[in-house]
């Protein structure tokens, strides 16, 4: 029976540095870079792209949307069901919400990830 090295320390080293790089590698690959941003379409036109980095509130015509903490969300609306303000808030990317009586979308988009290709219920 062969016996069994102690590892040294250069041993130590190099895992110790292998577990650095990897962790580095993984949190440069989460970060992207760059923040996500939210398309805001109006009559099926991109009325605004904004930063979800940047706390603010935007209006549309009749529609309130905060921004706020990396996430968004329709506030306020005045249709009469308020399904939108429901649908609570956006973050990831994909993520969608539509106010219909306003005609007014939004879509986070990210630019590290695709977003999906279909999305079912």
């Amino acid at each position: 029976m062969k016996k069994i090295k102690k590892q040294t320390v250069g041993d130590l080293a190099v895992i110790a540095c292998v577990i650095i790089i990897c962790g580095l590698w993984f949190s440069a690959l989460q970060s992207g870079g760059k923040s996500p941003i939210a398309i805001i379409y109006k009559d099926g036109k991109i009325a605004e792209e904004a930063a979800l980095s940047e706390d603010r509130v935007i209006r549309l015509d009749g529609v309130v949307i905060q921004i706020s903490d990396g996430k968004i969300r329709f506030a306020d609306a005045d249709c009469p069901d308020r399904l939108c303000v429901k649908s609570g808030w956006l973050y990831k990317n994909g993520d969608t919400a539509a106010c219909v009586p306003s005609k007014t979308v939004i879509t986070i988009k990210n630019n590290r990830e695709k977003a999906p290709y279909a999305v079912t219920f």
